[in-house]
């Protein structure tokens, strides 16, 4: 649940990334970069450990050592 949510914040934060560069360079603001980016931080914050936490249920113990290397 939480990498779906994680997921869906890059999602939101690329898709806004995009607009924004679409958007005339005047109307462009460094501040709502910045908080998108501390944003897309943020969710890898929490989805980082998630995703490694997820590995023994997704890969056999004898081979566990050689998946996480």
């Amino acid at each position: 649940r939480v990498m779906q949510c994680c997921q869906l914040v890059f999602m939101g934060v690329s898709a806004t990334l995009f607009w924004l560069a679409l958007q005339p360079k005047e109307s462009q603001s460094l501040g709502v970069f910045l908080g998108l980016v501390a944003l897309g931080g943020a969710a890898h914050a929490f989805y980082s450990p998630a995703s490694q936490a997820l590995m023994p249920s997704l890969v056999p113990a004898s081979v566990l050592p050689n998946a996480v290397a």
